[in-house]
């Protein structure tokens, strides 16, 4: 429940909203009676949207300082940033672990799924896949914007023995 005071004085009334209310949107009064207790409420779309593409531009941001600050000066040595792996073999079998871990995540998943009661197990399998999507999505879009740029022109001072035999 909200609770948020409208006006102020004496005419001043309380806007209580009971419900889901989303994070990420404006809500301001369009009309307010005072003969009636009804408040018209209007959310707009672009306020969601701005927090939309900040949070995108915020995670490209951490996913270039990881790679950039973090990985590449690992693997080339400068500063051990406490990754379990210190070449670039290291880091490909360290992959390679990991996608095997996943797979046998998302098969746990899948089973605990099936033995819940069925509405049950359907929803959790649907929210837990949905996420994952979501996930999976921004690593894609972050994929596809790297992708786009010519890593080429860039000083191979700055870059890991891995991206220099592009």
């Amino acid at each position: 429940m909200v609770r948020s005071r409208v006006g102020r004085g004496q005419g001043a009334r309380t806007l209580i909203v009971v419900g889901r209310i989303e994070p990420v949107c404006d809500v301001q009064i369009v009309s307010h009676s005072q003969s009636q207790s009804s408040v018209e409420l209007m959310v707009f779309p672009s306020i969601k949207s701005f927090f939309s593409k900040y949070t995108r531009q915020l995670s490209d941001f951490w996913m270039d300082f990881e790679i950039w600050g973090g990985i590449f000066p690992h693997l080339n040595q400068k500063h051990d940033n406490g990754y379990p792996f210190r070449t670039d073999e290291e880091l490909e079998e360290q992959i390679r672990r990991d996608i095997v871990y996943l797979r046998t995540l998302l098969d746990e998943v899948e089973q605990a799924g099936a033995e819940m009661p069925t509405a049950y197990g359907l929803a959790f399998r649907f929210i837990a896949y949905r996420d994952l999507k979501q996930r999976m999505v921004f690593y894609r879009q972050f994929a596809r914007k790297e992708k786009s740029l010519n890593l080429r022109n860039i000083d191979p001072r700055l870059v890991a023995r891995a991206v220099r035999e592009i």
